[in-house]
């Protein structure tokens, strides 16, 4: 089943159990792919999304939630941030698995190795083939965090 329409059968679902903070976030999500599709038949493209497509779109409205997360709470607004945080961890069951600690560390040494990377001007080199290896399972965030530290 592609991941846009398990996303509609679990918005289906979520509204019949009155779950209202799942049926709204998944509602957004479906919006947002809906959008994607109208701006690809705008471009010429395939209307239809494909499962990567909709994974940028999730991974974009997580950071968009961790972002609102972070003002909520300098704001002192907890109610905000915990219903943010709680539309996080709904979208993020439909993100691919990501890679441990060690897992990270294994592809970033790799990637060090492959290059010849020698300091931290060579972060760029280094990622790009990271992210060549592992595709969509790490955080950009996260692999910066780990390329940096390795190099420097």
């Amino acid at each position: 089943m592609a991941l846009r329409d398990q996303i509609q059968t679990d918005m289906i679902t979520a509204t019949k159990a009155r779950d209202e903070v799942k049926t709204n976030c998944l509602r957004m999500a479906i919006s947002a792919i809906k959008y994607k599709a109208s701006d690809n038949r705008g471009a010429g493209k395939p209307e239809e999304v494909t499962d990567d497509e909709v994974v940028g779109i999730l991974k974009t409205l997580i950071k968009q939630r961790k972002d609102s997360v972070d003002q909520f709470t300098k704001a002192n607004r907890m109610d905000l941030a915990d219903k943010e945080s709680k539309e996080i961890v709904h979208l993020e069951v439909y993100l691919p698995k990501q890679l441990d600690d060690a897992g990270l560390a294994a592809a970033v040494d790799a990637a060090i190795k492959e290059t010849q990377a020698a300091g931290p001007k060579d972060m760029g080199k280094v990622m790009k083939a990271v992210m060549a290896k592992v595709g969509s399972s790490v955080d950009g965030g996260r692999l910066s965090a780990a390329v940096k530290a390795k190099l420097t």
